[in-house]
């Protein structure tokens, strides 16, 4: 990924083609899909949607196959409804990374970087934790 602005782009552009009626019923599943079926183009990276560690399910994990990679990232989905609260979403993905974070089997992944992913109907937001 390197810059995840050109991903986030892509994952936007796909999220904002779906109508309205493509959005009904659309939760964190759909949007776990949409994520992991773009990443499968990473070429360079082994992916791995929701692995246990410690009883607890980070959403996505991207491990470099080599060591040129120069990052490896822990990703962590939110998707929000029109109802939702977007501020207890976000305060709720946040901490779910730094629970992440704290565990060991995540704590020796070298050089990663974790992101919470916020998508809705209007597009897709980045949050470096």
């Amino acid at each position: 990924l390197g810059d995840e602005k050109p991903f986030k782009n892509q994952l936007e552009e796909i999220i904002k083609t779906l109508s309205n009626r493509d959005h009904m019923g659309f939760d964190e599943k759909y949007f776990q899909v949409i994520t992991l079926s773009l990443l499968s183009f990473a070429e360079f990276y082994f992916i791995d949607s929701q692995p246990e560690k410690n009883k607890k399910y980070p959403d996505i994990l991207l491990i470099g196959r080599d060591d040129k990679v120069p990052n490896n990232y822990l990703l962590e989905l939110k998707w929000i409804k029109g109802k939702d609260d977007y501020e207890t979403i976000r305060n709720k993905g946040i901490n779910q990374v730094k629970e992440y974070l704290k565990l060991d089997k995540v704590k020796s992944i070298p050089k990663l970087r974790s992101f919470l992913v916020i998508g809705s109907k209007d597009g897709v937001e980045f949050i470096e934790c």
